[in-house]
């Protein structure tokens, strides 16, 4: 079994995973967005770390249903 991909099964992805993975894809899109169009630093920077802490968030979760299979 490949457990790496548990995450992408269907009956594990749920409500919250869905929802985390769409807030990344918009955090990434206003900071390309935002990079092309204007210069302001601090607004990409925001953007960048809210992205960042849901490819966290993401890989948390990963790590805890990971564990959770060897439990």
């Amino acid at each position: 079994m490949l457990n790496a991909a548990a995450i992408f099964l269907p009956m594990l992805a749920t409500m919250t995973l869905t929802a985390i993975v769409w807030i990344f894809f918009l955090f990434r899109t206003f900071h390309s967005i935002e990079h092309c169009t204007s210069y302001i630093v601090m607004a990409r920077f925001y953007l960048y770390v809210g992205a960042a802490l849901a490819l966290w968030f993401m890989l948390g979760r990963a790590l805890i249903v990971e564990l959770a299979v060897y439990v």
